[in-house]
């Protein structure tokens, strides 16, 4: 297709639409992390997505200013995910969200210096080596600034650019988000970024607080916003355009529409006469860094203050970390940071255990999640991982109220709505076994036949029968009390979703030892009726795409 695409960003909720009207946009923008090392119903919707349309693919995990190493796990399966989907750009943003080891899931402002500008260039050779494409860097929104910038940030985007061939993600909306906070100019901005370097823009709508502009990605593209579009446009005529829209998500005919006024207003300020923006004063690097802390010991103070603050929390002294000249307060615009931090997580938390949040007091639940987060920070890039250790907490923590059950039952609760999670988008495992193939496997073969499973089939072992108040929760019902004795549970992916099923104890003892490794007689140990429940269980999994290998030995 001739000429810029527009589009918007894909969500889950809007597929169905999108495969009624898939000529409604041109083109999807798909949050990376998501699909990294995921299989399942989310990775056959995404396969599905990129036949049918031009894709580019978004992230939030890279870290590229951080100061410790880059991870090489996660630019290995950025890797992987960019050769399958081939997409026109891949991209991330211009931010640090990792500090010694630990995870913020937020997008932390830059000290825009000559020693942070080359900390980056470097880090930008190695991801676009790693990767073997160019990469986009997206202009983050911002609420406070560092007393330490020298360097305008759209100067240093340009010079980035220049060393490294890498290019911009233009967001519009952040632009003006922080022309409010941070007093950026944004005719000036537009004038210094290399008018090459744009691949695409970003339209969005953010939120109006006292005191603060705080990119929500919440509300229909803003008129401020729609003429800032336009003046981009003058400068930046063949980039293409994605609508974002991440929380109160409305229906994909209404984003549809906003797409079809993106096209209207392009064209208008293709056509105008008016002479695109030009700088005004940007400030020039200079050729050594100035004295002072190093970016990694800037970096530390701003964690120290980021994280495990109250929600509300202003009461630090920023003066010799942050600009208190600018429009938004510096002690305004950290808690900004600080408030994200503690309700994300908590939020992400509230998600991933559901049948928790719901079983226990919203107070204790704040109290447990923080309890929880102090003793163990995020550590990973996505949120599968966040609770892994949950279970292990609640059995020994103290809650406030009584709920007529010992924290072995919940924490049973929990241990099983984390398996469920982590099957539900494990990888998928290699070429899978037909049942057919077993009805061929000859009866003297069986004895030593040994078998390999995907990822998403496993066997949870629990001391209550919590799965009725799981699957009541999700439900929206109030669960019943779950009744304690030994219980496990077959929990596996199906085409419809996620299933937990109960199993006996032998049946249990069978398939665990066949996915150890155990033959099918070393785990059947002579026993003809275990025989035939082992045969139930293997055509189980192969029926739904989770046997993976059969060894005959």
């Amino acid at each position: 297709m001739a000429g810029p695409l527009f589009g918007v960003g894909f969500r889950t909720p809007h597929a169905e639409a999108i495969s009624r009207a898939p000529g409604a946009v041109d083109w999807f923008e798909v949050l990376s992390d998501n699909y990294l090392g995921a299989g399942g119903p989310r990775r056959k919707a995404l396969e599905q997505l990129r036949i049918d349309h031009p894709l580019a693919l978004h992230g939030v995990s890279l870290s590229i200013a951080a100061s410790e190493p880059l991870d090489d796990a996660f630019l290995k399966e950025l890797r992987e995910l960019a050769h399958w989907v081939d997409p026109d750009f891949v991209s991330d943003h211009l931010c640090w969200t990792a500090f010694g080891g630990f995870q913020s899931h937020d997008l932390l402002p830059l000290a825009y210096t000559p020693e942070v500008l080359r900390h980056v260039a470097a880090r930008v050779a190695r991801v676009q080596d790693a990767l073997g494409r160019r990469i986009l860097l997206e202009n983050p929104s911002a609420y406070v600034a560092f007393r330490q910038n020298e360097i305008g940030e759209a100067e240093f985007l340009a010079e980035l650019c220049r060393e490294t061939g890498c290019g911009v993600l233009l967001d519009v909306n952040n632009l003006l988000v922080n022309a409010a906070n941070l007093g950026v100019d944004p005719v000036g901005y537009l004038a210094t970024l290399p008018g090459e370097a744009v691949g695409y823009m970003h339209l969005a709508g953010h939120a109006v607080l006292a005191g603060v502009r705080i990119d929500t990605h919440d509300a229909d593209v803003p008129d401020p916003v729609w003429e800032l579009f336009e003046a981009a446009v003058s400068r930046f005529p063949e980039a293409g355009v994605i609508i974002e829209r991440d929380d109160r998500i409305p229906p994909f005919e209404s984003l549809a529409a906003e797409v079809d006024q993106a096209r209207v207003r392009h064209e208008r300020a293709r056509g105008c006469a008016a002479q695109p923006p030009r700088a005004r004063g940007a400030r020039r690097r200079g050729a050594e860094p100035s004295p002072g802390p190093t970016w990694s010991a800037l970096q530390r103070d701003f964690w120290s203050r980021l994280v495990d603050k109250p929600l509300g929390f202003e009461g630090e002294d920023l003066g010799g970390l942050l600009a208190d000249d600018l429009p938004v307060r510096a002690a305004r615009g950290m808690r900004v940071y600080s408030d994200a931090y503690t309700a994300s997580l908590r939020a992400a938390l509230a998600t991933n255990f559901a049948a928790l949040a719901r079983v226990i007091a919203p107070v204790d639940f704040e109290r447990l999640t923080a309890a929880y987060l102090r003793a163990h920070p995020p550590s990973g890039h996505g949120f599968r991982a966040l609770g892994d250790r949950l279970a292990e907490f609640v059995r020994s923590y103290a809650f406030e109220s009584d709920y007529g059950v010992p924290p072995e039952a919940l924490a049973d609760l929990v241990a099983l709505e984390q398996a469920q999670l982590e099957v539900q988008d494990a990888p998928d495992g290699a070429e899978a076994v037909a049942p057919e193939a077993l009805a061929r496997i000859r009866p003297g073969d069986w004895e030593g036949a040994r078998f390999a499973f995907a990822p998403a089939l496993r066997v949870l072992r629990a001391a209550h029968d919590v799965a009725p108040a799981v699957e009541a929760a999700g439900q929206g019902r109030d669960p019943e009390r779950p009744l304690a004795g030994e219980v496990a549970y077959l929990v596996y992916r199906a085409a419809a979703g996620v299933r937990s099923e109960r199993l006996a104890p032998r049946s249990a003892a069978l398939l665990e030892a066949l996915l150890t490794g155990a033959s099918f007689g070393e785990a059947c140990l002579g026993d003809g009726s275990a025989g035939e429940e082992g045969a139930r269980l293997l055509v189980l999994a192969a029926s739904h795409g989770l046997l993976t290998r059969v060894v005959i030995e």
